[in-house]
């Protein structure tokens, strides 16, 4: 799979490529274009509702974390 993708969604790329899915088959699985699929990849923007979607549809689960910084926020 040949394709450019921003910072943020680099990785599900990867995923993408262990589970041998390609991102037409990922549209296909998440009810969206080939080109919406392609065109949040390019941009690098999604919702999380479709981020929970593509784990989903790629046979992961999608966890959003949050982690205490080690230092306190300055007022």
């Amino acid at each position: 799979m040949l394709f450019r993708s921003g910072p943020r969604l680099r990785k599900t790329l990867d995923y993408l490529i262990d589970e041998h899915i390609s991102l037409a088959e990922l549209a296909r699985r998440c009810q969206l274009s080939r080109q919406g699929m392609s065109l949040r990849y390019a941009m690098d923007d999604c919702k999380l509702s479709d981020m929970e979607k593509m784990a989903e549809a790629a046979g992961y689960e999608f966890r959003w974390d949050w982690v205490k910084k080690e230092t306190p926020p300055q007022e």
